[in-house]
């Protein structure tokens, strides 16, 4: 199923920035993403967090990541979607109406992106297409996201058929627990910082670790003496 031409070697900067993005999207900082995307080779060279927060493209990602990480195919997907939809515009609206609502938010957010760049809406025939044409300077998709998918989805298809909640991303906390508690560099460590909110009132706590709890009762301990070893060090960020 797996072969050797579905393996691809990650480089260590590349390690690092998927522990950052998988810390901050787990206590919803999402000022910190943009950054992460850029570090992950999401967008071309010369492109500022700022002006790739201001196009919206990291929240549509971050978006359909937590959808993934929560498991369960596309099935389970679309409900959690439309579930998220109703609470946002009504529960009582069908598929069509909720649809329609949610392109006329995106509509609105779009033509808000357009003024704040200077751009004369209501001269703009095809907000949408101009939009995606400005958006395509911002972000590339880099090649190793094609093998990662490609595993991913054989992967992931395997758990549906047996556990129709499946999350291929659930098991990768496991590695994920291990790397942040037993890696001692000052990226790791700051990852861990930000996995368990302790960096700064304005992010949110996790109300969970995303780990199994066979996991936590080994690596709760550790995450307490790290926290206790960093606080007094701090410049190491």
């Amino acid at each position: 199923i797996l072969d050797w031409g579905m393996t691809l070697e990650v480089p260590s900067n590349l390690q690092y920035a998927l522990l950052e993005f998988i810390a901050h999207l787990n206590v919803e900082d999402y000022d910190a993403v943009p950054q992460d995307f850029i570090n992950l080779g999401f967008s071309p060279e010369g492109v500022s967090a700022e002006r790739l927060k201001a196009s919206g493209i990291t929240d549509g990602l971050s978006f359909a990541f937590r959808q993934l990480s929560a498991g369960g195919g596309p099935k389970k997907i679309a409900e959690r979607v439309e579930g998220e939809l109703k609470q946002r515009y009504g529960a009582e609206l069908s598929g069509p109406e909720l649809e329609k609502k949610a392109q006329a938010e995106l509509l609105a957010a779009m033509e808000a992106q357009l003024a704040s760049e200077g751009v004369d809406v209501k001269g703009v025939t095809n907000v949408m297409e101009e939009v995606s044409r400005r958006n395509r300077e911002l972000f590339a998709l880099p090649p190793y996201v094609l093998y990662v998918a490609r595993a991913f989805s054989t992967l992931e298809g395997i758990g549906l058929s047996v556990d129709e909640d499946y999350a291929i991303v659930q098991e990768c906390y496991p590695y994920l627990a291990r790397r942040l508690f037993t890696d001692r560099s000052p990226r790791s460590k700051a990852a861990l910082r930000a996995m368990l909110g302790l960096d700064g009132p304005a992010v949110r706590a996790p109300s969970a670790l995303p780990f199994g709890a066979d996991t936590v009762g080994v690596v709760v301990p550790t995450a307490q003496s790290s926290a206790r070893g960093n606080g007094g060090g701090g410049g190491g960020g």
